[in-house]
């Protein structure tokens, strides 16, 4: 089987990239072909992986990103019409919805999250604005897929319900949770019941309720539950998460880490947290 993957995520730089490269390392394993096509550069890996050049500017990342994928990229017909399925992320769907109106080969809308502006450039007015454009591109690539699509992918059973609310009941959806890779670092694991350790990493945008993360340790304070609690990520909540970290002796904020790291801190930790 060839599949061709094209997503928006920068896997050379986003800590939340650890789906796309493990799903394409266990399909190669299996015995697929894989081209997975993103922004960001990443080496070694057993598929192939071609990068998309984009302009590094807030509400022109996807506009830029998918005008590189149509003219220099769906251009090679044997990426696309070679293959047995496309998987195409969310964000580029309305872009190049007349490139995947001509595919000759079965296309699949894939959502890892609805969207959430980082916040980080620009004051609120801008912050609403982008939001909004994320929101109409997302909703627009969802309606595209429900007519033209031969399927989807979502996160978990309430993200699916969520995109069925406006697309209906005509589009099969299917479940493919967050995760990473086995961890072989496991094994010197402490004893949840005397400290008791979380992590999240990932975006931390207000959007996506991570306040609560800071709640959730108040209350295990406030319960007298030794523990820690450790937050890895960017996003317009780096301040708040920054200052909770100086007045907290159980909360830890890392703003980046680089990708090697990850499974380090996940192997210290017993629970994860996700929005």
């Amino acid at each position: 089987m060839q599949i061709t993957w094209i997503t928006a995520r920068d896997l050379s730089s986003d800590l939340a990239a650890t789906t796309e490269i493990s799903l394409c390392r266990k399909m190669t394993s299996l015995g697929a072909k894989i081209t997975l096509i993103s922004p960001g550069k990443i080496d070694h890996e057993p598929f192939e992986h071609i990068e998309v050049k984009r302009l590094r500017l807030p509400g022109l990342n996807t506009i830029s990103g998918a005008r590189d994928i149509r003219k220099r990229i769906l251009s090679d017909s044997g990426l696309v019409d070679n293959a047995d399925s496309v998987l195409i992320d969310w964000r580029y769907v309305k872009q190049l919805e007349d490139e995947l109106a001509r595919l000759s080969v079965p296309w699949f809308i894939i959502d890892r999250g609805p969207p959430a502006s980082s916040g980080l450039h620009g004051g609120r007015i801008r912050r609403e604005f982008l939001r909004n454009i994320q929101k109409r591109y997302w909703r627009g690539g969802w309606r595209i897929a429900s007519s033209h699509a031969s399927g989807g992918f979502v996160v978990s059973s309430e993200h699916r319900k969520l995109v069925r609310g406006f697309t209906g009941n005509d589009l099969e959806i299917f479940v493919l949770p967050a995760g990473t890779e086995p961890n072989h670092l496991l094994e010197g694991k402490t004893d949840p019941s005397i400290h008791l350790k979380l992590v999240y990493v990932g975006r931390i945008d207000k959007k996506r309720g991570v306040e609560k993360i800071i709640h959730l340790s108040n209350s295990l304070a406030d319960s007298s539950i030794k523990h820690s609690l450790t937050v890895v990520g960017e996003g317009d909540m780096e301040d708040e998460m920054a200052r909770h970290s100086e007045r907290s002796e159980f909360f830890r904020y890392q703003n980046k880490i680089p990708r090697n790291e990850i499974q380090n801190i996940l192997a210290d930790n017993h629970i994860g947290i996700l929005p």
